[in-house]
């Protein structure tokens, strides 16, 4: 059992002030941070198919950095996550975002959402099936709103005959309609 002392020696920073529960808690979220992108970059590496000396080489930083930030130790400043999604071939703000930055990019909304899938972190059968998904879904909807369309044709069709003067059993038009 620990004695008091040393249960507060855990909230006592380097300078000897207490920390407070919010620091413990931004501590614990860079750390969770750090965790979430050093997944989301390995998860990319994996799609790629690209080594550690490929990336450091082309971002101009050693391997032992990307080392780093694939071990979830160290992140990279804000351009080089940047130049790392467009590296490996993410979405703008894929990685970015786990450590709360997002390149201005990400905040336009694509054009094309295939192209966007095929731009994303998946696997290519993973991308294969959000792409086929996302066919379906179109291709229901558009039925849907034809559907609809015929439906609300049809319903015009009958409220329009049921507003017509009804005929007489020899064909010519009934007595004119009288009003109240």
């Amino acid at each position: 059992m620990r004695r008091l002392s040393e249960a507060n020696d855990d909230v006592i920073g380097e300078n000897g002030h207490d920390i407070s529960s919010s620091a413990r808690r931004r501590k614990i979220s860079q750390h969770a941070r750090r965790g979430m992108f050093s997944t989301a970059i390995a998860d990319a590496f994996a799609v790629v198919d690209v080594s550690r000396g490929d990336v450091a080489q082309s971002l101009g930083v050693t391997e032992a950095a990307v080392s780093y930030w694939l071990g979830g130790q160290r992140v990279p400043d804000p351009d080089t996550v940047f130049a790392l999604e467009r590296l490996l071939g993410c979405a703008p703000g894929e990685l970015s975002r786990h450590l709360g930055f997002v390149p201005a990019a990400a905040y336009k909304a694509p054009q094309d959402v295939v192209a966007a899938v095929q731009a994303c972190g998946l696997s290519p059968e993973s991308k294969e099936r959000v792409i086929d998904l996302y066919r379906f879904l179109r291709h229901h909807e558009e039925d849907t709103a034809r559907l609809v369309a015929e439906l609300e044709t049809a319903t015009l069709k009958i409220a329009v005959k049921s507003r017509r003067r009804p005929a007489s059993s020899d064909g010519a038009p009934g007595p004119p309609a009288r009003s109240v």
